[in-house]
């Protein structure tokens, strides 16, 4: 009586939950794989386009006045150096090329800037410029691949725009073998020769700066 009332009739299993339902398996894929698309903006791509371009015709335009401030100018980019060689027809045109991960860069650049000083004083006609060997990206600069730079420091002397000689200065690597004094004399003669070498060309190409 208990079993009927509860709806379960005599000789019938009691009800069961069913199995649950299995995913079916894909076949693994032996096939190239398609190409995921990916969205473009094109319009953010030209607005970054068109402001690099406005920053690189504003650095060109500011050239002449860069040159008659007298001090040692940051070059940017190669087409930034052929405007200046061009602004500086006639004078003689010094290039560092330094690195930011080298220790002698540092004082090279130093000296660089009291040899800018020291010109300027005897109102030498020479244009100092200096420039990193890589990019922001940490990859040769276009100048570096330009003039086949691979180290730096490096000195460039630029005669009417034309590349006459170049020059360097020894590494600390090299000689570290000795003291400290040694390293400090070789890298003082280095740059008594960097010295000698600027104003030899300085009177062979420019005359007009003893006057």
């Amino acid at each position: 009586m208990a079993q009927a009332a509860l709806g379960a009739p005599w000789g019938r299993r009691p009800c069961s939950l069913p199995a649950p339902r299995q995913r079916a398996r894909t076949p693994a894929r032996t096939g190239p794989c398609r190409p995921c698309a990916f969205r473009i903006d094109r319009r953010h791509h030209m607005e970054l386009q068109w402001q690099r371009q406005v920053e690189q015709d504003a650095l060109l335009a500011a050239v002449p006045a860069a040159l008659q401030s007298g001090g040692v100018l940051e070059v940017q980019s190669l087409p930034h150096l052929e405007r200046i060689l061009e602004a500086a027809s006639g004078q003689l045109v010094v290039l560092t090329v330094y690195s930011r991960s080298c220790g002698i860069c540092k004082a090279v650049l130093r000296e660089l800037e009291a040899v800018c000083r020291e010109s300027r004083q005897q109102r030498a006609r020479i244009v100092f410029l200096r420039h990193d060997l890589h990019d922001a990206f940490d990859w040769p600069s276009d100048v570096a691949r330009m003039y086949a730079l691979k180290s730096a420091p490096r000195f460039l002397f630029f005669v009417d725009g034309a590349l006459v000689r170049t020059a360097s200065i020894a590494d600390s690597r090299r000689i570290a073998h000795g003291s400290r004094t040694q390293v400090e004399r070789v890298l003082e003669m280095e740059h008594r020769r960097l010295r000698d070498t600027l104003w030899e060309l300085l009177v062979k190409n420019a005359p007009s700066a003893r006057r």
